[in-house]
């Protein structure tokens, strides 16, 4: 009797260690559902506040190779990541300014503990901070924009140079 419920309190252990490791799904979302959700009041306005540095549109456009490039986006809805979060509207302005069409870059929706949350490329990135923009090419990344410019410590600064190193 006793060993019975040892491997029954065992058991239940086990399945409550199980459920208890809380694994969420990005989600995967459109431009126009980002515009459309709460979590993202805040999306419209900076993307309209936004001024991309016109001079580096047409480098950005050249060296954006649509058979190649595939720019992978990771944010969060209402983030508390100080102004980074206006990184996120103000990128895909300068897509859109170069562009850059949807069908190019992919956008997941991911909760404030980022870790928690498994996406399409979990294996190719690793994410480290919200939001995240990593730049593939021919389905291997090859450049964060967010991990460059945290590496040289110029926050807050403009993406269009990072996004066009990246690009080369």
């Amino acid at each position: 009797m006793k060993k019975k419920l040892l491997l029954m309190m065992i058991g239940i252990i086990s399945i409550s260690a199980a459920c208890s490791e809380d694994t969420y799904n990005a989600y995967k979302m459109t431009i126009e559902e980002v515009k459309q959700s709460e979590g993202y009041y805040w999306f419209d306005d900076v993307y309209q506040e936004y001024n991309p540095i016109d001079s580096l549109l047409p480098k950005i456009q050249q060296a954006f190779n649509q058979d190649e490039h595939k720019i992978i986006i990771f944010v969060a809805p209402s983030c508390d990541c100080g102004s980074d979060y206006k990184k996120f509207p103000s990128l895909i302005k300068i897509f859109d300014e170069a562009g850059i069409s949807e069908q190019n870059y992919e956008i997941y929706s991911v909760g404030e503990n980022y870790s928690d949350y498994s996406h399409p490329y979990q294996d190719l990135i690793h994410l480290q901070r919200l939001p995240s923009f990593v730049i593939l090419r021919n389905a291997s990344p090859i450049y964060s924009i967010n991990d460059t410019i945290v590496a040289h410590g110029e926050i807050p600064v403009p993406l269009e140079p990072y996004l066009y190193e990246g690009l080369k």
